[in-house]
């Protein structure tokens, strides 16, 4: 066993779950229609109406995602359903900021931490994870805002640009496990060979 297998087999191992990155772009394109609902029309209404019409989107969609990954890659304990509830909890919580104006977002703020510490733990391989933790930094300190601009105004432009980082590397983690996956069946169709 090289290095670089130590190196796939300890990043399967630990970080299997939230490699399914399919689950996290499903997440930030519902993010994204939302926020640019609201964006566009100004009207709160319409981006809750949006939100509504995808609560059901994200269930249905994670219940095939999650079938998809079992048949493709197998299941491992746990889940990445915990991560996202954790996502979820702090998002909601952001309204507790709400009346904190001129202060940095703690929950965002805190939120940021969960991608930079995949990127120390899976240095350098999922180093793209540095956008989603820029995005958050951006929401949380983009909290401290010129005072023209309304609070939903805020939170839709700066989750608009997080969503995107989601689905920007909830793409690339899915496209890392399937050539980890790939290379490590490979492998052991080679080594059986011979």
């Amino acid at each position: 066993m090289t290095s670089g297998d130590a190196i796939r087999v300890r990043l399967l191992a630990r970080h299997f779950n939230d490699l399914q990155g399919l689950r996290f772009v499903l997440v930030g394109l519902v993010g994204v229609c939302a926020c640019s609902g609201y964006l566009s029309t100004g009207n709160g209404l319409v981006a809750l109406t949006l939100m509504g019409a995808a609560f059901p989107v994200i269930m249905f969609g994670m219940i095939g995602l999650d079938r998809f990954y079992a048949r493709r890659f197998g299941r491992v304990r746990g889940g990445a359903k915990g991560a996202l509830v954790i996502v979820a909890a702090l998002a909601s919580l952001s309204v507790v900021d709400s009346h904190l104006m001129g202060l940095p977002s703690a929950c965002w703020a805190l939120w940021s931490l969960w991608p930079a510490w995949i990127v120390w733990d899976c240095w350098p391989l999922r180093r793209y994870h540095l956008f989603t933790v820029a995005g958050a930094l951006y929401v949380s300190f983009t909290h401290v805002r010129v005072p023209s601009i309304s609070e939903d105004v805020w939170l839709a432009q700066g989750l608009l640009i997080l969503c995107w980082t989601l689905v920007a590397t909830g793409l690339a983690d899915h496209l890392l496990l399937v050539h980890l996956t790939q290379r490590s069946t490979g492998d052991a169709v080679n080594q059986g060979a011979h």
